[in-house]
């Protein structure tokens, strides 16, 4: 079975760059983990790249404390799921809508 990508992954990379691809919740824990109060601060403390030859991204963030860059990253990690959850969602609500459409020109 062949494997359908929810988005190019340059393109995620550079939404993850970007200062308005986070949300209040990521904000709360970057500055919960000694991070300044802004979005694009938090954009520009993450390390967000393509992993070299591959289809990986890589995501690094450097704090005081280990478990605190770790609590950070989770939840960055949470809201991609979430925005990768959400486009693969409306991904298939087209095809299965397209399908349909198909199935009623047949049937007529």
């Amino acid at each position: 079975m062949n494997s359908i990508d929810v988005e190019p992954i340059a393109i995620l990379v550079e939404k993850m760059r970007s200062p308005t691809y986070y949300d209040s919740r990521t904000l709360a824990a970057y500055v919960n983990e000694g991070g300044a109060g802004n979005l694009e601060a938090l954009a520009k403390g993450l390390n967000v790249n393509v992993a070299r030859n591959s289809n990986f991204v890589s995501i690094s963030y450097r704090a005081e404390y280990r478990d605190k860059a770790m609590r950070c990253l989770e939840q960055v990690l949470v809201l991609v799921a979430e925005r990768q959850k959400a486009l693969i969602e409306a991904s298939l609500f087209s095809i299965m809508s397209g399908l349909d459409n198909r199935k009623k020109k047949l049937m007529n």
